[in-house]
């Protein structure tokens, strides 16, 4: 009897690029599959210039890669598979190509790799690789024996005991780039309600994708905060591209630091969480509903947070829909007003396509394990 065939563990990965970055989108590829990628074969026009199937076909992968160059911003065809990675919340991924000054800040998310320099080409791509990594940390289920949640320990404000907190990986990585952020801001603390709340805008899993959007189309003032808190733009971009490097993801369980405020947090999204592993949406919650006294912070700050509730109700409903009630009495029971109407939402297609294809300014891969 022959050995079962692996479990293929890899993400998939959709590449977008016009027609003119093709050369340099299969100098990409050619690396990726002696890696132990089977890369796939090109077809030139598998489908009509349509919407809907263009949509139909991004949202099967588990990754968006884009060469971001000039020629890419006046593809029609690049746009449209863009935005439909974008609403569909799938990783993103910028292979930034050539100069341009003129880049829309929606296609210059924090995970974006500088290509443009031919001779640095081997030290991109091992970032790439590493960004690739870390989203697949993330989507996998966690090595940790109590199955998907593992135990984080956060030390409160004048103690030298840690509590410790049942958490998912996901929360935990996001603490975690807390930490990086709030070693910006201070010595004394890992975890503040300002780093914990800018790192949902640095971190890749599903609902701190959203949220990242979230911001810029609510118009939250997110430089007001960086600012007050004595650090740039271009500092924090540069904090929040960086993925987790190998000592950070080891000691995820580390004993974190953290202020008054960050523990009213914590405890708020551990009483939302009602005895599950503390999650990103618990802790997300905890902002909306019950924000330790910052209400005055967040309206500074643009944030409606009725309004937001609403919208995190939408991502409830397509990430986590069994729970779409219990967050609605939430919602009622702190804003006393009934949530808005939440649309059914289809998620991203499971289906993975066993035919690949490509329309003139496309080439995916499909990533199987070995």
């Amino acid at each position: 009897m022959s050995a079962p065939a692996p479990v293929n563990t890899l993400p998939t990965i959709f590449i977008s690029h016009s027609s003119q970055d093709s050369e340099f989108a299969l100098k990409v590829i050619k690396p990726l599959g002696e890696a132990g990628h089977l890369l796939t074969p090109h077809s030139s026009d598998l489908y009509s210039h349509t919407v809907a199937k263009i949509v139909k076909h991004v949202i099967r992968w588990d990754i968006f890669l884009y060469v971001l160059s000039p020629s890419y911003l006046v593809s029609e065809d690049c746009a449209q598979e863009f935005n439909a990675a974008l609403t569909n919340n799938l990783p993103m991924i910028a292979l930034l190509y050539k100069d341009s000054d003129t880049y829309p800040a929606s296609y210059l998310p924090h995970q974006r790799i500088d290509f443009r320099y031919e001779s640095r080409f081997e030290e991109s791509f091992k970032q790439l690789v590493q960004v690739i990594a870390e989203i697949r940390a993330w989507r996998s289920p966690s090595p940790q024996p109590t199955g998907e949640a593992l135990t984080i320990r956060l030390l409160p404000p004048n103690s030298t005991s840690p509590e410790e907190v049942p958490a998912t990986p996901e929360l935990a990585r996001l603490l975690a780039k807390a930490t990086r952020i709030n070693k910006a801001f201070e010595e004394k603390f890992d975890l503040s309600f300002s780093s914990m709340l800018l790192a949902f805008l640095a971190s890749d899993d599903p609902l701190s994708r959203w949220f990242a959007r979230y911001v810029k189309d609510a118009g939250i003032a997110i430089d007001e905060l960086l600012k007050a808190r004595g650090i740039g733009r271009a500092i924090f971009d540069a904090i929040a591209a960086r993925p987790l490097d190998e000592t950070e993801l080891s000691t995820l369980d580390r004993p974190r630091r953290r202020t008054e405020s960050a523990n009213n947090l914590v405890q708020a999204a551990r009483e939302i969480a009602l005895g599950l592993p503390v999650d990103t949406r618990h802790l997300m919650g905890a902002y909306i509903y019950r924000p330790a006294g910052h209400e005055k912070d967040l309206e500074g700050l643009r944030f409606n947070r009725e309004a937001w509730s609403n919208a995190f109700l939408g991502q409830i409903q397509k990430l986590h829909p069994q729970k779409l009630e219990g967050w609605k009495d939430l919602h009622r029971s702190i804003f006393k007003t009934e949530p808005s109407p939440v649309e059914e939402i289809e998620g991203p297609s499971t289906h993975i396509a066993s035919d690949m294809w490509t329309l003139n300014d496309t080439l995916g891969y499909r990533a199987y394990a070995h």
